[in-house]
Order: C-alpha cells, then structure tokens, then sequence
C-alpha cells in the first residue's frame, strides 16, 4: 500500500481543490472551501478552509484515499466539531459529502486550481 503512494502517478490527489457550484462557477472566497493536499513520499497531508466560518487552513487528520476514494476528518476549530469528508476523484474534480458528528451537511464538488 505505502509503496503505491510513492508512485508519481498515483498522486494526482495533490495540489490546491476549489469548490464550484452545479454551473462550474466558484463562490465567492469568503464562502469558498478550498482543500490543499501535499505529499511527500508516503506522507500525504493538508488543509482545508472555509473563511465565513472561520475554517482557516485547518489541518485534515485521518486521510486516507483507496484507489478513487477519499475519507478524512478535520475539526472546525481547536475543541470544535469534528467534520468527515467522503469523496471521490473523477479527474480533474472531487465530488464530496460532507458530515458533522451528527448531521449530514450535503455535497459540495472541487475542481483542482490553477
């Protein structure tokens, strides 16, 4: 598994993710998720953020992605709410859902930046 990960062309998870609207628009910054998604060897890592509610750049915690599928968890702020996120990678877009620790917050599509 941990050798896959190191395999160039297996991680085109990584990079910077924008959320769209159904039209393929983006919203507007303050009301925009953005996933940012590194890796270095076997390590993958990253943020997310979402300004209007005071999601900056928080760290994602608990990823892991097998073959298309994305899950990880992050916390809304230090103490807060733990959020998981269930995507899948079509391409050049990540289409996801997304939970909180009791509620189902709808789906949300990322196309990858620039």
């Amino acid at each position: 598994h941990w050798r896959a990960a190191l395999d160039p062309q297996r991680q085109g998870f990584k990079g910077q993710w924008k959320q769209i609207d159904e039209s393929g628009a983006q919203p507007s910054s303050e009301r925009q998720w953005t996933l940012n998604l590194t890796g270095a060897g076997n390590l993958v890592q990253g943020t997310i953020s979402r300004p209007s509610l005071g999601i900056e750049a928080v760290p994602i915690d608990h990823l892991r992605m097998q073959g298309d599928d994305l899950v990880f968890t992050f916390r809304q702020s230090p103490g807060g709410e733990i959020f998981e996120i269930r995507g899948t990678l079509v391409g050049a877009q990540l289409q996801v859902d997304l939970y909180g620790t009791e509620d189902y917050y709808g789906s949300l599509m990322f196309e990858r930046a620039g």
